[in-house]
């Protein structure tokens, strides 16, 4: 009995031997369970950190400590699903310098998507787009008077081509060079989306035209919407 165990045991200890001579494990489990290794999986873990982390949100109020990722899954080659999350001072997205707020910790969840090796699309709650660098610029426009006699109190309806007319004009900061041009809808509002900076904003003064809003400088953030209405008196009397 003796020599037979110590048999068994030799031949448990060649099988050992032998598996891991392949590259094999003797430590149960798939392959498949971590298709990816390790070194990628940390790789763009840390992208993934530093680009929320370097994100105006994150900057502006974001807890230290508290940015966590969640879950990751490599769907092909070097795509990879990250959910993200983190937690802020105060309520909200973006640079939020200047607003009211509500000191109140906030936990944020964010979906990142890397394809090939870079971050294709980052989205924070569902709606906020932590890739784009741009801004909203929009509002709504009032002109009037259209006739000479107009009965207090009473506003005509705006003709489309009225609109069509007048165009909000977006500047450099200095007011000189033009950047965009917006059109106004025949519902009376605009929009127009610009890169985060400072610009000066006019209307292209069709005949006697003119605003007391207009020429005003403003400051387009990423990720934010600026409202700007203009009135435009036309100068009929």
């Amino acid at each position: 009995m003796k020599k037979l165990a110590t048999l068994g045991l030799g031949i448990a200890l060649m099988t050992t031997a032998v598996l891991t001579s392949v590259g094999c494990s003797p430590v149960l489990g798939d392959a498949a369970d971590n298709p990816a290794p390790v070194s990628t999986q940390l790789r763009f873990s840390e992208l993934v950190e530093n680009f929320v982390r370097s994100g105006p949100t994150y900057r502006f109020d974001g807890v230290d400590g508290s940015l966590k990722i969640v879950n990751a899954v490599e769907t092909v080659g070097d795509n990879w699903d990250f959910t993200v999350e983190y937690q802020t001072n105060q309520p909200g997205h973006g640079d939020r310098s200047g607003q009211m707020l509500a000191q109140v910790i906030t936990t944020h969840t964010a979906e990142v998507e890397i394809r090939e090796g870079k971050i294709a699309s980052a989205v924070c709650d569902g709606g906020w787009n932590m890739v784009s660098r741009t801004g909203i610029l929009e509002g709504r426009i009032n002109i009037g008077p259209l006739q000479p006699v107009q009965r207090p109190g009473v506003t005509p309806p705006t003709p489309s081509e009225v609109y069509e007319a007048r165009k909000i004009l977006v500047y450099d900061a200095e007011g000189k060079n033009l950047l965009d041009t917006a059109s106004i809808d025949n519902t009376g509002n605009y929009h127009v989306e610009l890169e985060a900076g400072t610009y000066t904003v006019d209307i292209n003064h069709n005949g006697l035209d003119r605003s007391s809003e207009v020429p005003q400088q403003i400051e387009i953030k990423a990720g934010q919407a600026i409202e700007l209405n203009i009135s435009i008196d036309t100068g009929i009397r």
